[in-house]
């Protein structure tokens, strides 16, 4: 069976939604970014290669995606590729920088860059 990656916005919205106060309260934040990421990051990625036939190489895979849609003519892949750079900025912070200011807005941003990734890819 095939993994659905919507299952990650849904994990990342439940990581976003969790108590405050807690004492992993910001791996919790910092793993929906991710999360959310990574499922918008590969519904992008199939539809490349599932709608558009493009061969996806593991290497330099996340700059070829993004690439593949900021460099259309269809101003709707240029915002797919946009918010994807957005998101894989923040992902990429929240996964190796030791101090993230903001981090509780961030999440919120990249949950919605998320979802409207989705729909638009739905779109096309």
């Amino acid at each position: 069976m095939s993994f659905d990656w919507e299952d990650y916005l849904t994990l990342a919205r439940r990581l976003s939604e969790l108590p405050e106060g807690q004492p992993e309260e910001e791996a919790q934040l910092r793993t929906a970014i991710s999360r959310a990421y990574y499922l918008a990051f590969r519904k992008a990625c199939n539809f490349l290669r599932d709608t558009d036939g493009e061969s996806i190489l593991r290497r330099a895979v996340h700059r070829f995606v993004r690439d593949g849609f900021e460099r259309s003519d269809d101003p709707i892949r240029q915002k797919i590729g946009q918010d994807l750079g957005r998101m894989e900025m923040e992902r990429n912070k929240a996964d190796y920088d030791d101090d993230f200011p903001n981090l509780d807005r961030t999440v919120k941003y990249v949950l919605f860059w998320a979802g409207e990734t989705g729909t638009r890819l739905k779109s096309l």
